[in-house]
């Protein structure tokens, strides 16, 4: 695996250069998206085989398309998500990268260098990550790792040094772009191009764990948190551990001017006007790069979470904060006939 990933380093992750890896599986081909640089030159196709992806592509991943260059699974959506939503979700994040990634990632600091922010990486996930594994009598390693929502990579280095294959996503190039340019140092990260609906190149029962940490809380729907809650269980073995943070806060954290100076821009980005969205934004003295819902998102009682969770065939071990934004659901994945 680990010479396989060297290849598609060299080969896809050149910078500025648009790559799509296909990978030839026996009896069937199965393909995903690989991060592409917003300002590259025209693509170039790896194909390899390796048995040892079957495991971890479903079959679900569709041949690439010749014509997009984006596989199937990629441009197709949940009939539960809007594609305009997702398309808007990706062009706000990759504004946001381009703006100023690593501030939009870890917002409460304007400016970090880049020692700082993997430092910060680092730290949270010695302090978020492994209390919590510990407390619930959880592994903090294993084999294969998925990190929903991984931006720049902030915390990617910390899975990497743990796990033996990493498998990143993100919907956004422009930080998809960023995070494989810090991390050429790391050959068992895959850094994968996100539809911003699911995870339908992943196999399912193929994950020893799952996390994802400043994510769900910026999807602009509760139906599209959920359903990415149900997929990271669906791609968890069963025994597999995840850990996930979401927006459990339903009661407002601002005065009522900053809630109508939000519902206002929130309201004309739900309108696809997201040009005026981000001028009415500016004249209220507020953050352009932030107005719409993809970084408002949905709220979710904790109640919600668990019977998601239940019902993906997971059982919660912990609850943290889940009155609060900042709430946290670990737990397992049940054993099969438990």
């Amino acid at each position: 695996m680990r010479d396989t990933l060297a290849t598609v380093s060299h080969i896809a992750f050149a910078p500025r250069a648009y790559a799509t890896a296909a990978l030839a599986v026996p009896m069937r081909t199965l393909s995903f998206q690989l991060a592409q640089d917003s300002s590259a030159v025209p693509e170039q196709s790896a194909v390899m085989t390796s048995s040892r992806y079957a495991k971890m592509i479903d079959k679900r991943a569709q041949a690439t398309d010749s014509v997009s260059g984006l596989g199937a699974w990629q441009r197709k959506v949940s009939n539960d998500v809007a594609p305009s939503v997702t398309k808007i979700m990706s062009r706000d994040w990759d504004a946001r990268a381009r703006k100023n990634a690593f501030h939009y990632i870890a917002s409460w600091r304007k400016e970090w260098d880049l020692e700082s922010f993997l430092a910060s990486g680092e730290e949270d996930f010695e302090r978020l990550v492994i209390p919590v594994l510990m407390r619930c009598n959880l592994p903090v390693a294993g084999r294969c790792m998925l990190e929903l929502g991984c931006g720049a990579g902030r915390m990617t280095a910390s899975f990497a040094k743990r796990f033996e294959h990493v498998y990143a996503f993100d919907l956004s190039r422009e930080m998809l772009s960023r995070a494989r340019q810090m991390h050429t140092a790391q050959k068992n990260i895959l850094w994968l191009l996100s539809n911003g609906a699911d995870l339908s190149c992943v196999a399912s029962d193929s994950m020893d764990f799952v996390f994802s940490y400043l994510v769900l809380q910026h999807l602009p729907e509760e139906a599209l948190a959920l359903q990415y809650i149900r997929e990271m269980l669906r791609a968890l073995r069963p025994g597999g551990v995840f850990l996930f943070q979401f927006n459990g806060g339903l009661e407002p954290t601002m005065n009522w001017r900053g809630r109508l100076a939000w519902g206002v821009t929130d309201a004309l980005w739900a309108a696809r006007l997201g040009m005026l969205s981000r001028t009415v934004a500016t004249a209220f003295g507020l953050d352009p790069a932030l107005a719409g819902k993809s970084w408002r998102g949905a709220s979710i009682a904790s109640g919600s979470i668990s019977e998601c969770v239940l019902a993906s065939g997971g059982v919660v071990r912990e609850i943290i904060g889940g009155n609060t934004p900042m709430a946290w659901c670990c737990g397992i994945r049940r054993q099969l006939g438990g």
